[in-house]
């Protein structure tokens, strides 16, 4: 997904950003510094001298060309040389609160802090490359930014006053010109993830209260901001849902704790994945190998508890529980490979087609 009104070429990132120089949401932007918020794009670790990878960790992504693995957690963003085990940037520091790395290496960061904006950002380069979000009436702390396909538009859901305590408006802005694109659904509640789909033509949203209730998947038709429909309880608790490839379907690990696939511009439950004899009690993830036909769901690296792989098309095991995939995840677009997060953070492991631990990153 090619962000070309705005990137210099690349990868890019969106990152919701606090305004450290303005008073409110609608102040003007501060000049664009030519590193990133760390001040230095060189791929220096955290100022506190701890690892990139130290604390929980969110997301992982490789890039389109597979030889870069993107990761999001606690102490930000970074990239890295996974065959070699190498550092190569620290992209965003301080840690975004919100975090949607794409596949393709096209990457949505926010952060969730008052008097926010949004920050486009070259990611090979670690250069910002623009700032949305100013000019929005009393709309700010900007969290779960999404781009379109072909980066043409953002999603991100903006709150009133420009506190976490104001109502929700999920808006879609042109990147091109930083206007809003006329789209505002209000959202009660927040976000665990945020994607468009189906060509760009639906988003779909895991809205949850942060409580002990299950989230919902909500789909809205990107194009009127209408509710297509909600599937109440069917992300789970946590809110681990995977798109396959194609954006056509999706699984998701709902209340009952079973892994459905669904069709996403019809809410239709298209099949049930066969439950492993050692079941899952909680899944920290869900992800899609790059042509689809595997689907894996992952379990607690800090746990005696192993993955299992599913053939989404029918929902017959491929294997029962029995491999060290843990969540996140990320699928190699060799298929070759996966990324896995072990022990919750902390350090990265690299499996090959056998489910073998090839490389490690910590």
């Amino acid at each position: 997904m090619a962000v070309a009104a705005v990137l210099l070429g690349g990868t890019a990132l969106a990152l919701a950003l606090p305004d450290r120089g303005a008073t409110g949401p609608g102040a003007g932007p501060p000049e664009s510094p030519s590193a990133g918020p760390s001040g230095d794009p060189s791929g220096a670790p955290p100022a506190d001298g701890g690892s990139p990878l130290s604390g929980w960790i969110y997301d992982v992504v490789f890039s389109e060309d597979g030889e870069t693995l993107y990761v999001f957690g606690m102490s930000g963003v970074s990239a890295w040389d996974w065959r070699g085990g190498e550092l190569v940037r620290s992209l965003a520091s301080p840690a975004p609160q919100a975090a949607d790395l794409r596949p393709d290496g096209l990457t949505a960061v926010g952060y969730g802090l008052e008097s926010g904006y949004v920050a486009l950002w070259d990611a090979v380069t670690g250069e910002e490359v623009t700032r949305l979000g100013y000019d929005n009436g009393d709309l700010g702390f900007y969290d779960m930014p999404a781009f379109t396909s072909d980066g043409s538009r953002l999603a991100v859901l903006a709150a009133e006053g420009g506190t976490p305590e104001g109502d929700r408006l999920l808006q879609i802005w042109d990147t091109g010109t930083g206007e809003p694109a006329g789209v505002e659904i209000p959202v009660d509640g927040g976000l665990a993830d945020l994607e468009f789909a189906v060509g760009d033509a639906y988003l779909v949203g895991i809205v949850s209260d942060w409580g002990e209730d299950p989230a919902d998947v909500t789909v809205w038709d990107a194009q009127t901001g209408a509710t297509v429909y909600t599937l109440e309880g069917e992300a789970g608790v946590m809110g681990y849902t995977a798109l396959s490839p194609d954006g056509r379907t999706m699984a998701v690990h709902n209340r009952d704790r079973l892994v459905r696939v669904v069709d996403v511009a019809t809410g239709e439950v298209l099949r049930t994945m066969d439950a492993p004899d050692a079941a899952h009690e909680r899944i920290t993830g869900l992800g899609y190998s790059p042509g689809g036909d595997l689907l894996y769901g992952a379990a607690y690296g800090w746990s005696e508890d192993r993955g299992s792989v599913w053939d989404p098309a029918t929902g017959a095991l491929v294997r029962d529980a029995d491999v060290p995939v843990y969540g996140p995840l990320a699928a190699h677009p060799d298929g070759e490979h996966l990324a896995v997060v072990a022990d919750g953070g902390g350090r990265i492991l690299i499996l090959d087609g056998d489910y073998a631990v090839v490389g490690e990153l910590v």
